[in-house]
Order: C-alpha cells, then structure tokens, then sequence
C-alpha cells in the first residue's frame, strides 16, 4: 500500500507540471529549451479538424460509479485549479473505444481559461476556439512504475462554453476559490460528476489521437478523447477563475497552450455501428 501511495505522487507530480524549471505561459514556444519533449513531433493541444471516421469494436465507457460523488482535494498549483482525487475513495474508470480493454483510473482534474471569453481552451475545433476546457486525467490502471511510455496516460477533454442558463455544475469548487487565491492554497471538495458531465448530450461523438502533456514536460504518452457537445459555465463563475493567482503572482489567466500540427498522426472521429 506505501508503494501504491508513493507511485501515485509521482504521478501527480508529473502530471501536475512538477519544475525542475520554473515556467509560465508567456511563450509556450520556448518551453523546449528547459523541457526537449516540448519540441517532439505528437504534441498537444491541436485543432481538432478533417477527423477520419472509424468504427471502434466498442462505445467509450465508464465505470457506473464514475458520475457519482468523489472526494479530493482542490489546489491551486500556480499555473491552475486543480481537483486530486484522494486515495481512499475507489475507481472511477474509464475503457473501452480507443483504450481496448485495459481500463484507466481518474487521477486528477484541472481547467484551462482565458483572460475573455473568446479564448481559454487549448484544443479548438474547427479553428474555434472556447471560453475554458477542462481535463479529466486517468493512468493506466495496470501502471506499477514511472510515467514514460505510450498508453500510461488518457485525458477526456471537454469544451467549455458559456450558458447563461447553465446548471451551476461547478458551483461547489467556484465557491471554494476565494480560499485558493494564492500558489500551493489547497482546500477538501467533494464533487458529484454527474454534474459535471451532465452537458454531454451525447458520449458517442468523440475524437482521439495520440499526443502529449499540454505542460512541461511534455510527456507524450497521452491518449487523448475529445468529447463533441461542450459543457457549459455561467460567465460569473469563468469571471471568478480569472481571479486567481497564478505562480509568478500575477493573474491566472490565458493559462493555455496553443494547438500545434498534427504532423503525420491520424485523427479519428468516433463513428457508432449502425443498429
């Protein structure tokens, strides 16, 4: 079980951009100079266009007690706001589509925003870009050692629009970031994730491709799933995340990537057997 714990913070710290040097979002193009994975060939984010429709032997699926509720911890990291899940609470899992048989367990959440609501998310679609995106990482449920090869990682990305009539899913962390101003500020949630993914009309509609870390280091070991229908947030609560702190005490705003060329990787769009 120590082991289990200790494997599990190394992966956090990897995954939540831990620094040998320090970085910001000032200009993303020089991060390969401290960070070589940076400048590889499978980065991401990308803008999800001209998708190739496959028929994957089985629909992306979750565990059934993914949409419940799950304690964790809620942080800013200096460079976002970030939802760990503790150790204590069971798997929520996700298999199947793109990952194959081999289930992949929920590790973190975070958000990706812009200084307006006419930018924020770090995947776009079609040359569109959203007001926030937010990421759901899951490790290989199989994972027993360090993070650095194909397949260890697989992130759900979502697209944030706003809606002013939205269901206030992220009410409960938005009213715990006046106590997450400043770096390494952390504080207990617990959040239901049916709210959070309710917005999702419809599960089948998914792009994947292989890519990376959209933070230093990098790493490309990501399968990435790019869900179609965004989620919605109500304006006020956007205006509430531009109010953090970011790790060079400024504030945490515009904290996205910007997409990179796909190169020679293959995009597919999802496309459901006929019934």
């Amino acid at each position: 079980m120590v082991r289990k714990v200790l494997l599990i913070f190394a992966l956090v710290q990897v995954v939540f951009g831990s620094d040998m040097a320090p970085w910001n979002y000032d200009d993303t193009m020089k991060w390969g100079d401290d960070y070589p994975f940076c400048d590889g060939n499978e980065q991401s984010p990308i803008d999800i266009k001209d998708a190739m429709e496959k028929e994957f032997d089985n629909l992306l699926s979750f565990s059934t007690n993914y949409m419940t509720c799950i304690t964790g911890t809620l942080f800013n990291n200096g460079h976002t706001v970030q939802f760990n899940v503790d150790e204590s609470e069971p798997s929520r899992l996700i298999f199947q589509g793109p990952l194959g048989s081999q289930p992949y367990k929920l590790l973190q959440f975070h958000l990706h925003w812009g200084s307006d609501s006419t930018k924020g998310s770090e995947h776009t679609l079609d040359g569109q870009a959203f007001p926030a995106e937010i990421h759901l990482v899951h490790v290989n449920a199989s994972l027993d050692g360090p993070l650095g090869k194909r397949g260890d990682l697989a992130v759900v990305g979502l697209f944030i629009e706003v809606g002013e009539n939205a269901k206030m899913a992220f009410q409960p962390l938005v009213e715990k970031l006046p106590s997450l101003k400043n770096k390494d500020d952390s504080t207990s949630i617990t959040i239901n994730m049916a709210d959070i993914l309710g917005g999702v009309e419809d599960f089948s509609k998914w792009t994947t491709y292989l890519g990376s870390l959209t933070t230093p280091g990098c790493n490309e070991i990501v399968t990435w799933i790019n869900m179609e229908d965004p989620i919605k947030m109500a304006e006020e609560e956007l205006k509430e995340l531009r109010t953090l702190i970011n790790s060079d005490k400024k504030p945490m705003v515009d904290n996205f990537r910007p997409p990179l060329e796909l190169k020679d990787r293959k995009l597919y769009k999802n496309m459901p057997k006929a019934t």
